[in-house]
């Protein structure tokens, strides 16, 4: 139901992914073997809703992509799981020219991760943009994770035969910051169509 204030988005999704591609730990002559087999079905729902709000004649928006995920897996492992996200971003045009933007990235549980078996959170991530904009002129300037120093992922995996938990930094959403720049050249040449012949409507022919 969109509108120059408001508006709402939503969607649903539903996958049945049938015979699974699934990780089998097991014991052959003392040693612990890992086999890739095919095990169950894997049949996630993805529900999202996503509202926006334009104030103070669109100098401000607020929106934010609301999102549920629930996990079933019928194979080795019984996945019966669901997690919501929220990820909120604010945009603020101060002036002509410049803008501030406020991006966050929250997740309350543990996702599946296909191939693996692993239940994974990643950590929280919040950026900060200050950007300027002139003619064909755009320069940004972003922290990354004011939150964290270091992001990471969690995750987890319990079977028959091994039971494992893994803490991994993810140096990529690590707290830093980065200043880009990019200026768009005009192309092509001007043209003045004002002497261009014109189409008056009518026409004449003649046969000899």
């Amino acid at each position: 139901m969109p509108s120059n204030l408001f508006s709402l988005n939503s969607s649903f999704s539903w996958d049945n992914i049938i015979n699974d591609i699934v990780p089998y730990w097991h014991e052959i002559n003392g040693l612990m073997v890992k086999e890739m087999i095919n095990s169950g079905s894997f049949n996630p729902i993805y529900i999202n809703v996503t509202p926006s709000l334009n104030l103070a004649h669109g100098k401000i928006r607020l929106s934010s992509n609301i999102s549920y995920v629930h996990e079933w897996h019928s194979g080795l492992f019984h996945i019966n799981n669901g997690y919501w996200g929220l990820y909120p971003t604010l945009y603020c045009r101060l002036g002509k020219f410049w803008a501030v933007n406020l991006n966050y990235a929250y997740s309350s549980g543990e996702g599946y991760m296909r191939g693996s078996s692993n239940l994974t959170r990643f950590s929280d991530n919040l950026k900060l943009g200050l950007q300027y904009t002139k003619g064909n002129l755009f320069v940004k300037l972003q922290v990354n994770s004011l939150i964290l120093k270091n992001g990471n992922t969690k995750s987890w995996l319990i079977s028959d035969y091994i039971d494992s938990y893994s803490y991994q930094s993810r140096p990529w959403d690590r707290r830093y910051v980065s200043l880009s720049a990019s200026y768009t050249l005009d192309y092509g040449k001007k043209i003045n169509h004002g002497s261009n012949l014109k189409f008056n409507g009518t026409t004449k022919t003649s046969v000899l």
